[in-house]
């Protein structure tokens, strides 16, 4: 699997959807990627259920992005993805809402 991030648009909302692995090395990227997607659309879905591995850097990206725009960020890590038990043990996630789905963001945020 090549490692990337892929942007989609929805009616409801802008996706960044991550591939392979985050780490330090892309962390500048993806942190310019989500600020630059939330000045264009709100809100802003960052898909990670395709993402096979992050580090504290990017859960640094995760939470800054998360502060900087309240209740304008969803991030999907199903409870069946590897890198869940990082946000457990980190304690993070109910501070940056975690969902399950896309489809459970719609419903957040359509509330």
């Amino acid at each position: 699997m090549r490692d990337e991030l892929v942007d989609e648009n929805l009616p409801w909302a802008h996706v960044l959807a991550a591939h392979g692995d985050l780490d330090i090395g892309v962390a500048q990227a993806f942190s310019k990627r989500i600020e630059d997607r939330l000045r264009q659309s709100p809100p802003l879905i960052i898909d990670l259920s395709g993402c096979r591995y992050l580090d504290s850097t990017i859960l640094n990206v995760l939470i800054r992005c998360a502060n900087a725009a309240p209740g304008r960020i969803g991030i999907v890590v199903p409870s069946t993805a590897r890198i869940r038990r990082i946000f457990n043990i980190a304690g993070l996630e109910d501070a940056l809402h975690l969902a399950e789905s896309r489809d459970a963001l719609q419903v957040r945020f359509s509330a």
